[in-house]
């Protein structure tokens, strides 16, 4: 029977997801990832047996209002993205998350009509996705 589990820091601690966890979320402004030695809400479980990580719970993303500071102190990968990050950070994941930018009017156009968000939603979802453009955002991550 394949179980999934919840993880622990030590279980995380390292994990490449962890740390590009760690960037997805603060790009998304989804500070609701949360696990330290007292527990949290890591929205994050682990299939042993496959070997599979099962990424959920998205539903406070583009906060605009998301403090840096709280965030790189409660997320799950904050120790896999301190042990790697530095000016390199930006280097190695901007292509990325420009390619992944690039995609969202097609991904927004998937959405089902039944859960259309308004333009309001939308527009917060562009400035918060387009701060990637921004050198403040980069710098905050070094």
């Amino acid at each position: 029977m394949n179980t999934l589990e919840p993880l622990t820091p030590a279980k995380i601690k390292g994990l490449t997801l962890a740390r590009e966890l760690f960037l997805f979320d603060y790009w998304i402004g989804n500070g609701d990832r949360t696990l330290t030695d007292k527990g949290g809400n890591p929205n994050l479980f682990y299939q042993p047996q496959e070997e599979k990580f099962w990424v959920l719970d998205h539903n406070l993303a583009f906060d605009s209002q998301l403090n840096f500071e709280l965030f790189s102190e409660t997320h799950l990968g904050r120790h896999a993205w301190i042990q790697d990050r530095g000016s390199s950070a930006e280097e190695r994941y901007r292509s990325t998350l420009e390619v992944c930018l690039s995609q969202l009017p097609a991904i927004l156009s998937n959405i089902p009509t039944e859960w259309e968000p308004t333009d309001d939603i939308l527009n917060q979802i562009t400035v918060s996705l387009n701060r990637i453009t921004n050198d403040n955002f980069w710098e905050q991550l070094t």
